[in-house]
């Protein structure tokens, strides 16, 4: 699951965004549309994996499309949030988080605010 990463955050840690997605997944389309749009703001390396039956993570998330790790950490996972998304990310760009939202319920609430 490697692959070079566009933007560096504070600690000089590349930024990668990875959304495991399926067929047929209105959801992922959906999720792949905010990373889209996140991404012209909040530089990073976006790679999309499709996931088919059968294969190992696919069992493991087939519950929970999409599931999107950052930096090879969960982050997310159905339904994204835009300004979730941004923030999280705008965070770990300038070095001032080492916990992703599914780590932390107060990011999420502070969010919302």
């Amino acid at each position: 699951m490697d692959s070079p990463a566009s933007q560096e955050n504070g600690d000089g840690i590349m930024t990668l965004v990875e959304l495991y997605s399926k067929e047929e997944c209105h959801l992922c389309d959906e999720a792949l549309a905010v990373l889209e749009k996140v991404k012209t703001e909040v530089p990073f390396t976006l790679k999309v994996i499709k996931l088919i039956p059968g294969e190992a993570n696919f069992e493991e998330f087939k519950e929970d499309f999409p599931v999107i790790f950052v930096n090879k950490r969960f982050a997310f996972k159905h339904r994204l949030n835009e300004k979730r998304v941004k923030i999280f990310l705008q965070q770990i760009e300038s070095g001032r988080t080492g916990t992703t939202p599914a780590d932390e319920q107060e990011f999420l609430d502070a969010a919302d605010a």
